[in-house]
């Protein structure tokens, strides 16, 4: 069962805090394929859409504004941020 973190009251603390939440769930393999693809473009149709299904579709998110493309894609980057940085 996933995380529910509509709760959150900012778009940059669920930005972050579902970004550290799919860290979690990544195999290395996935953070590895991140890492030397590091455009979140390229990850729109496939893990932006998990992203989408899973933190936020089901989810009535009151900063979401009816742009889950755009907050998808700021997870996707986040993701990518924060596994840079831990290396």
């Amino acid at each position: 069962m996933n995380k529910d973190f509509s709760y959150l009251d900012d778009r940059e603390d669920f930005v972050n805090a579902v970004a550290i939440d799919c860290i979690t769930k990544m195999n290395d393999e996935k953070k590895l394929t991140l890492l030397n693809n590091p455009d979140a473009r390229l990850y729109h149709h496939s893990y932006g859409m998990w992203i989408r299904n899973t933190y936020i579709y089901p989810y009535k998110l009151h900063f979401f504004e009816f742009m889950a493309d755009s907050l998808s894609h700021s997870i996707i980057e986040e993701v990518i941020i924060l596994l840079q940085e831990a290396l």
